[in-house]
């Protein structure tokens, strides 16, 4: 009788296992191997009319966004050739669209508004 319930918990184990397994595999397909990330790692600038403010967005080659040195917490939803989509903490999102392999703009779905990138010179 003993045996037979070590063998049932053993079964539940494996199969609670195998869906973790499944479900890593899952996470990973959002982030493509063959597309180089690199692309998105760096600083850039954008100016926000409404604010009259110029902001500095950063991507670190760890995939964490950074705004006026600020770390945005969230998490990425999906990153490809066209763009790095992540959702903040609040629930809103960040869309970073490269055209021609660059960063070229940043919507901000909080804002409902997009704004241009520009490479930002140290």
């Amino acid at each position: 009788m003993e045996h037979r319930k070590l063998i049932g918990n053993w079964n539940q184990v494996s199969s609670n296992f195998i869906k973790m397994k499944d479900f890593l595999n899952l996470k990973k397909k959002g982030l493509p191997t063959s597309f180089n990330h690199q692309h998105f790692y760096g600083t850039w600038s954008f100016f926000d009319d409404l604010s009259n403010r110029q902001h500095r967005l950063q991507i670190t080659d760890k995939l964490e966004i950074m705004i006026d040195s600020k770390i945005l917490p969230g998490k990425f939803l999906s990153i490809n050739e066209h763009s790095l989509n992540f959702l903040d903490s609040y629930g809103y999102h960040l869309r970073i669209n490269l055209v021609n392999g660059v960063p070229s703009e940043v919507y901000d779905e909080a804002d409902d508004r997009s704004y241009p990138l520009k490479k930002f010179d140290i």
